[in-house]
């Protein structure tokens, strides 16, 4: 048993180094090279990657509590970085309310659902946008996709799919179509075998961006 877990550790990481790597091709893009948008399209697939990686958390952590833990206070280690980066919250704050977003679905209480619902417009209204998260509303409601349809590659597809067309109609930014072709790779059976830090991505998230912002400002 404990070999099999090793295997499937390893098989989840490659997938996670996949959505690293896409990730920094998408952010050095975005602050060196932002008419390269070849370098933004291959970092489309990143984020749905991170959602399922999210999923995966989920549904193997031993402490909901820690998990959640976790991504709030590398969300606030974060979050200096990120305000010369970009605008609003940064991702960790995405994954942590699609962390709760789950919780909420699975508790199957009425309660509970309005509470989802409320979470859902909170993070997509307008008058909240000085608090917008990064992917916001379709950020939420792509984890959540993630989740419902964890294990049926074709539903995980159209749902996915169908939630990115609107938010490119409604964004105007269709090059976020490209995030599509992430889907296909949630169920690769990986040859390649990495083993990573649990602390990995959390530590590599916020380094990668000081370290653009500093580029940025001190070399060019």
């Amino acid at each position: 048993m404990e070999g099999n877990s090793v295997e499937v550790k390893e098989k989840n990481d490659a997938l996670k180094l996949l959505a690293i790597i896409t990730m920094l091709i998408d952010h050095i893009g975005y602050m060196l090279f932002p008419q390269q948008l070849i370098l933004r399209a291959i970092g489309r697939i990143a984020f749905p990657i991170f959602a399922h990686q999210l999923v995966i958390g989920y549904r193997k952590t031993s402490s909901l509590k820690n998990y959640a833990l976790r991504l709030g206070v590398f969300a606030f280690i974060s979050q200096l970085p990120f305000y010369f980066f970009g605008r609003g919250l940064n991702i960790f704050f995405t994954l942590l309310t699609g962390l709760a977003a789950i919780y909420l679905y699975e508790s199957k209480s009425i309660k509970n659902r309005i509470i989802l619902l409320f979470i859902l417009v909170f993070t997509a209204a307008p008058p909240f946008s000085f608090l917008k998260m990064d992917y916001g509303a379709y950020g939420v409601l792509t984890i959540l996709i993630c989740h419902i349809f964890y294990e049926r590659k074709t539903e995980n597809l159209i749902a996915f799919g169908a939630l990115t067309l609107l938010y490119c109609l409604d964004a105007g930014f269709y090059l976020q179509m490209w995030a599509v072709a992430a889907v296909p790779f949630f169920y690769v059976d990986w040859k390649f075998r990495v083993s990573l830090n649990k602390y990995f991505f959390y530590l590599f998230y916020p380094l990668h961006i000081t370290l653009l912002v500093l580029i940025v400002r001190y070399m060019i």
